[in-house]
């Protein structure tokens, strides 16, 4: 009986991500041009919200003898720190008007003991699969291929998407999950193929920092697979220098945006702004604009996505690309210390679970996200799931003796 439950849960689980994860892949492509299709996706995430809810309540309530009169919480300490983290969060989400980091507190609750390894591939083959989905209908002419300019040219396919680097962003946390799955360990033809579709990428939307990552990123894999088959050491950042120094790597890139921010005005803060394509001008332009808040602010970002005019959208263009500026303007102090608490928790237990390297690929994506707003999107960034214990405040159970 105990395993049919169990499996149960586990097939609602992942058919809740599924319905999460795919039309929120989709809602960044060009089908949101059609209103039934955009329509059909918010219904889908509705529907998903509400498979997470019920997994979430049916792990924190339970009833006497069966009878659904006589309900009671399964542990009062965890079941209180997840409905004020549920609470946070949804505070947060109806300031903001952005549920994205609600959906991810309620998947990382809903997760119960599955294992993150398995959520990886799963989100690994729901984004690749819906990426080449959208790739082919593009192909086909199905989806319009927007063309976007650079110096005046119009060279940079979208390819299905609202913007040629979606299509990069996309390709980067694909090959870091696939990285994943063969624990650090790719072959040459491996690494060739991907550099190679890499390259293609390149040449038809025109993303140099998500080609420059993947391009290093794959061959320091491949190179790192090498050296451990040689050498046979498996452990890495041993000494709690180096673990402390990459358990806090989100607070880290947290200082390194303060510090862009401080001296932006400066002729470094200029140079670095020209390298991150006004990166730091935007991200100083909206805390002027917006400031700091305790539960966020309900900002109306304007990019240049779903259009290829830019030249139109220049005047009201409102974009932070910054993961961590953009969660502390959006989403307010509360989320965002939150973030760094679960982004360190996260670091700490891939870490110490996994000694084999792909707490590389963790600290790849912590970097990435500096230049893309996407740390808390599950649909690419399943590695949230290591810092379930947190989340479902079972580490309240062990402190108890439960476990």
């Amino acid at each position: 009986m105990n395993n049919n439950r169990t499996k149960l849960k586990s097939q609602l689980f992942y058919t809740g991500l599924f319905l999460y994860c795919v039309p929120t892949i989709l809602q960044t492509t060009l089908l949101v041009e059609t209103s039934y299709w955009n329509e059909l996706f918010v219904y889908l995430r509705y529907i998903a919200f509400y498979f997470g809810i019920v997994l979430i309540a049916d792990e924190h309530i339970a009833f006497k003898d069966g009878k659904w009169f006589h309900p009671y919480l399964t542990d009062i300490r965890r079941s209180l720190w997840c409905f004020l983290i549920l609470a946070v969060a949804g505070i947060s989400a109806l300031v903001c008007g952005d549920r994205s980091f609600l959906a991810c507190v309620i998947f990382i609750m809903a997760s119960g003991s599955i294992d993150l390894d398995d959520i990886v591939k799963a989100v690994q083959t729901m984004l690749s699969v819906t990426v080449m989905l959208t790739g082919g209908l593009c192909a086909y002419g199905v989806i319009e291929d927007l063309m976007f300019k650079r110096q005046d040219i119009p060279i940079r396919h979208a390819l299905g998407f609202n913007y040629p680097s979606t299509m990069m962003s996309d390709l980067f946390f694909i090959v870091v999950l696939y990285c994943w799955v063969m624990k650090m360990e790719l072959s040459l033809l491996d690494m060739l193929l991907i550099e190679v579709l890499n390259l293609i990428l390149f040449k038809l939307t025109d993303s140099r920092f998500g080609f420059l990552m993947i391009a290093v990123m794959t061959a320091g894999v491949y190179i790192f697979g090498l050296v451990r088959k040689k050498t046979g050491k498996k452990e890495i950042f041993a000494g709690r220098v180096w673990g402390f120094l990459v358990d806090g790597f989100g607070i880290l890139m947290t200082l390194v945006m303060a510090g862009m921010c401080a001296i932006s005005r400066t002729g470094l803060g200029q140079l670095l702004d020209r390298l991150l394509t006004k990166r730091i001008q935007y991200m100083t332009a909206g805390f002027r604009n917006y400031g700091v808040h305790l539960f966020g602010k309900n900002i109306q970002w304007v990019g240049f996505g779903g259009s290829d005019n830019t030249d139109s959208l220049l005047e009201s263009y409102n974009f932070v690309d910054n993961s961590y500026a953009r969660i502390l303007m959006n989403y307010g102090i509360l989320i965002f210390i939150l973030v760094l608490v679960i982004l360190i928790v996260m670091s700490r237990a891939v870490r110490i679970q996994y000694q084999d390297g792909r707490i590389i690929l963790v600290l790849c994506v912590l970097m990435y996200c500096f230049v893309e707003p996407r740390l808390t999107d599950i649909y690419v960034n399943p590695f949230l799931f290591a810092a379930a214990p947190f989340i479902r405040g079972t580490f309240l159970e062990k402190r108890n003796g439960k476990r």
